[in-house]
């Protein structure tokens, strides 16, 4: 349910502000205890991953950064990243991951946790709007491998930082291309 509602906030908070096009909620409602909403249909197919993209991967990569790149610098925000913040965008996340890493990428996650917080608390940084969940197969291309629009947004965040939506892209072509575990990818 909260990330149906999540969806849904973000899809009205994008709507007509964003260089980017997402689909549009329209309906949101009731089914016995389950909330649901509807969006708008945008056109194109989800790029899979499968063989037949694989020759258009370069083009929808490039097409998907600058949609990111509007994305981010539409909501782009300075702040000063406090113990609050840095536990909501860091903490949090990697405790998450945490739970898929075995061995040695704990050791990773947790040095890495370390050294974000003694290289980001106090300063000045620049936040937006994330996706959250930014990969190809969120991503709605034409036959043509054109991108024509980004769904799927109920993990996204309003404030966040530029380079996890990119990390996340990348991670995801890493697990397609080289079939590890997705946890893997990330760290």
């Amino acid at each position: 349910l909260i990330r149906c509602r999540n969806n849904y906030e973000t899809l009205q908070a994008l709507q007509g502000n964003s260089p980017v096009a997402i689909p549009a909620p329209y309906d949101l409602g009731h089914f016995g205890d389950l909330r649901y909403f509807a969006e708008s249909k945008l056109p194109g197919v989800e790029p899979t991953g499968e063989r037949k993209w694989a020759w258009k991967t370069d083009m929808i990569t490039a097409q998907a950064f600058r949609y990111l790149l509007q994305l981010h610098t539409a909501t782009a925000q300075k702040v000063i990243l406090d113990g609050i913040l840095f536990e909501s965008l860091v903490g949090a996340s990697l405790a998450h991951l945490m739970r898929y890493c075995k061995g040695t990428d704990k050791a990773i996650v947790s040095n890495i946790e370390v050294l974000l917080k003694e290289r980001l608390m106090g300063k000045t940084m620049v936040l937006v709007r994330t996706h959250g969940d930014f990969k190809r197969t969120n991503l709605l291309v034409q036959e043509s491998g054109e991108v024509v629009g980004l769904i799927d947004w109920d993990l996204s965040r309003g404030k966040g930082f530029p380079l996890m939506d990119l990390l996340w892209y990348l991670s995801y072509e890493v697990y397609l291309n080289q079939g590890i575990p997705f946890y893997q990818a990330i760290v």
